[in-house]
């Protein structure tokens, strides 16, 4: 099941960050009805003042651009500023439904990883729910400011403040929509954004990821330089939404690698770590998931900088609505 469904993204995805669509052109019906049914939802998205503002982080495409790194990368940056702030999220790949506060003795299957991932990483309140306007509810008189992960095209949650997260290097593919393209919506939706920060790398003025180092569950440590020394051949078992960005990344640094990815959001079992014959390494993402038996993987550390223009701006938007 999980491989069926593996097959069936890297078929899309192979069409749809082409030129043509080429046989997905089959599919051209389907998007015009689809065209048409986020079209009229276009229209119910509501931005205006709230207390407390709420600001939505999200991506007109589907797959992933690093939304949520951004967010993380967001709430420290208003941590820093002073302010306290809360998370909320549909919880994608949850077991559970309703309304679910994050906490230390949650499940990542009652929560979904991204949700658990952000908790972790930034000890602030997170809630998740499929009616992301009940999550904002929820927390809306203990924090200063609500971040959205994900949720650009929630109609259903009023927002203050909307940020586009765009991967620099795929853009919007072939530029039609679902399911003859991987746009979620019409891509001139992103004029209408408060901010765009491009995913991409320092030397093109983007937001990238910063490595920063590789641990165990067990709290051991190693830097990139002791890493690369001590195991310079990884096999790199993941589920995020671009894996071959990830294997890029660590290739770049001077690993040799093996690459093993699996659907996003995939609960990983224990079986998915036997018989592994290279050191194995998972993201930070993948490691909320891991089993218990999986006490030899280290974890790939990194944080997302975001561009200090785009920061600037962003506060300077939000200290008007506070």
């Amino acid at each position: 099941m999980r491989y069926g469904r593996l097959l069936l993204e890297r078929f899309f995805n192979y069409f749809w960050y082409r030129e043509s669509p080429g046989l997905l052109w089959l599919l051209w019906p389907l998007e015009l009805v689809y065209k048409a049914v986020v079209t009229g939802k276009q229209s119910d998205t509501r931005v205006e003042p709230m207390t407390p503002p709420c600001v939505v982080v999200g991506n007109v495409t589907v797959g992933g651009t690093g939304k949520t790194p951004v967010v993380i990368a967001l709430v420290r940056y208003l941590l820093s500023k002073g302010l306290t702030v809360g998370v909320i999220s549909r919880g994608y790949g949850r077991s559970s439904v309703g309304l679910v506060e994050v906490d230390s003795a949650s499940l990542v299957s009652d929560t979904g990883d991204e949700p658990m991932l952000i908790y972790k990483s930034c000890k602030v309140p997170v809630v998740v729910a499929e009616q992301r306007a009940m999550a904002y509810q929820h927390l809306r008189h203990r924090v200063d400011v609500v971040l959205a992960d994900d949720g650009l095209q929630h109609t259903g949650l009023r927002r203050s403040i909307e940020i586009a997260v765009v991967d620099k290097q795929l853009g919007f593919g072939n530029g039609h929509c679902l399911p003859l393209g991987p746009l979620r919506e019409p891509a001139e939706r992103i004029r209408s954004v408060d901010h765009i920060i491009y995913r991409g790398s320092k030397a093109h003025g983007g937001a990238y990821l910063v490595p920063q180092d590789f641990c165990q569950a067990g709290g051991q440590a190693l830097s990139l330089e002791q890493m690369l020394a001590e195991h310079p051949t990884i096999e790199i078992v993941t589920a995020i939404g671009a894996p071959r960005r990830l294997q890029a990344d660590l290739q770049a640094l001077g690993f040799r690698t093996r690459l093993r990815s699996f659907p996003d959001h995939y609960q990983f079992k224990h079986s998915d770590f036997i018989n592994t014959t290279h050191t194995v390494v998972v993201t930070e993402k993948d490691a909320v998931k891991l089993p218990d038996s999986a006490n030899d993987v280290w974890v790939y550390r990194t944080q997302m900088r975001i561009p200090e223009t785009t920061l600037t701006n962003l506060w300077t938007q939000l200290e008007a609505l506070l």
